[in-house]
C-alpha cells in the first residue's frame, strides 16, 4: 500500500490529472478503513486470521492487478480503496492474534514492538523500490510486481498452525461496538491515540509548509521529514525494554507532554538544525505511544471484545487522517502555521497531564489485570 500510495499518484499525474483528484485518490486509502473498519472485526471474530488474511491478499491481489492491466485512473481509485482496506483489515487481524497467543504481559509487548516496526520498515522500503522499477520498467510493470506482491501473505496465512476464532457469548454479540465507550479506560486509551495521531498528522503538515516559508531545499526538507520517521522507529525498537521500568499509562502522558512542549518550540526553531532536533525529538515520542496504546487496548478491553476495539482505533486513526490536515489547512488561512503549532501542542500536553492524573483510577479498573 505504501508503494502504491507513491506510485498511483504519479502515474495519475502523468495521464495528466490535476492536484484536487488525486487528492481524492489519496483519501480512498484511508475511507476505505474507516468504512471497513467495524464490520471487518466482527469478520476476523467469527472467521478468524486465516481466512481473513486470505481475502485480504485477494482483495489486494485482484484489484491492483486492475490497474496493471487496465491503467485508468477509475481503476486506480479502485486499486487504493481495496487495497487501503485490506491493509487495515489485515493489520487489526494480526494484531489481535498475536495479542492473544503471547504466552505472558512480555512476550505481548515485544510481539507488539515488532508489529509496529514492520509498517515503518514497509514505508521506507515500498516506496524506494517501486521507484527503482518505475525508472528501469515503467509503470505497468510495477503495478503488476505491487499486485503479486499480496501473494506472499497469502501463503505466509496458510502457514499459519494456531488460527484462534473466538465466538463471543451471546449477551456481548447483541452489543454494538459502540458500547465500548461506556468503559473509562477504554474512553481515556482512544483519547491519547489521538492526540498522538493529531500530532503526527500535523508533524508530516507542517513541516513541508515550514520548510517553504523558510526557504529550505526539497532535500534538507525530506532530510528533516526523514529524521522523523527514524526517530520513530529507534523510540518502537526501544518500546519493550522501556516498558520494563515504566507503566505504559505514564510513559504515554509523559511522551505527550514532551511532544506538546517541543511542539510550543517547533515555530521559534530556524534552519535545518533546528527544525531536524525538533523532529529527531517528536518522532521519538510519538513513536513509542501507538504500540503501547496497543498493549493498553489489551488491558483495558474485555478479552471477547478487543477486535472491536482495534476496530475503533483504526476507525479513529483514519478518520483523524482524513480531517485533521483538511482542517490543519483551513486554520492556516486564518493564522500562521506557527499559530496552529502552538495550539495543538497546548491541547496535546494538557491531554497528557490529564491522563497522568488518572492513571491510578484507570489501572485500577481494567477488565484484564
Amino acid at each position: 500500500m505504501s508503494a502504491l500510495r507513491m506510485a498511483a499518484p504519479l502515474l495519475a499525474l502523468r495521464m495528466g490529472y490535476g492536484t484536487a483528484e488525486i487528492g481524492g485518490m489519496l483519501a480512498l486509502f484511508a475511507l476505505a478503513q474507516i468504512f471497513m473498519a467495524l464490520p471487518a472485526a466482527r469478520f476476523i471474530d467469527r472467521r478468524g486470521l486465516r481466512l481473513t488474511l486470505l481475502c485480504c491478499a485477494v482483495g489486494a491481489c485482484a484489484s491492483i492487478g486492475l490497474s496493471a492491466a487496465r491503467p485508468s485512473f477509475s481503476a486506480l481509485c479502485v486499486s487504493a480503496f481495496v487495497s487501503g482496506g485490506a491493509v487495515g483489515v489485515s493489520l487489526m487481524a494480526i494484531q489481535g492474534h498475536v495479542l492473544r497467543v503471547a504466552s505472558d504481559v512480555m512476550e505481548r509487548k515485544h510481539s507488539i514492538a515488532w508489529l509496529a516496526i514492520a509498517p515503518a520498515i514497509s514505508q521506507f522500503l515500498g516506496p524506494m523500490i517501486t521507484g527503482v522499477i518505475i525508472d528501469g520498467h515503467g509503470f505497468r510493470v510495477a503495478l503488476l510486481v505491487l499486485a503479486i506482491a499480496p501473494i506472499g501473505m497469502g501463503l505466509c496465512a496458510l502457514a499459519v498452525r494456531t488460527d484462534l476464532s473466538p465466538r463471543r457469548p451471546d449477551q456481548e454479540a447483541r452489543r454494538s461496538t459502540w458500547s465500548l465507550w461506556r468503559i473509562s479506560g477504554f474512553r481515556r486509551v482512544l483519547l491519547l491515540n489521538w492526540l498522538m495521531t493529531a500530532s503526527w498528522d500535523l508533524c508530516i503538515f507542517m513541516v513541508p509548509v515550514m520548510g517553504y516559508e523558510r526557504g529550505l531545499s526539497a532535500s534538507s526538507t525530506a532530510m528533516v521529514l526523514g529524521l522523523f520517521s527514524c526517530a520513530a522507529l529507534v523510540s518502537r525498537l526501544l518500546v519493550p525494554y522501556i516498558s520494563r521500568y515504566v507503566q505504559e499509562w505514564v510513559f504515554i502522558s509523559g511522551a505527550l507532554m514532551t511532544a506538546g512542549a517541543l511542539l510550543a518550540i517547533y515555530p521559534l526553531t530556524s534552519g535545518v538544525f533546528g527544525m531536524g532536533l525538533c523532529s529527531f525529538g517528536i518522532g521519538l515520542l510519538l513513536g513509542g505511544v501507538q504500540p503501547s496504546v496497543m498493549i493498553l487496548l489489551h488491558e483495558v478491553t474485555p478479552i471477547h471484545r478487543q477486535t472491536d476495539a482495534m476496530g475503533m482505533r483504526l476507525l479513529m486513526v483514519n478518520a483523524s487522517a482524513v480531517a485533521v490536515p483538511v482542517v490543519y489547512g483551513a486554520v492556516v488561512g486564518f493564522v500562521t502555521i506557527g499559530g496552529a503549532v502552538l495550539v495543538t501542542g497546548a491541547l496535546v500536553t494538557l491531554g497528557g497531564c490529564v491522563a497522568l492524573s488518572s492513571t491510578r483510577a484507570v489501572g485500577s479498573s481494567t477488565p484484564n489485570k
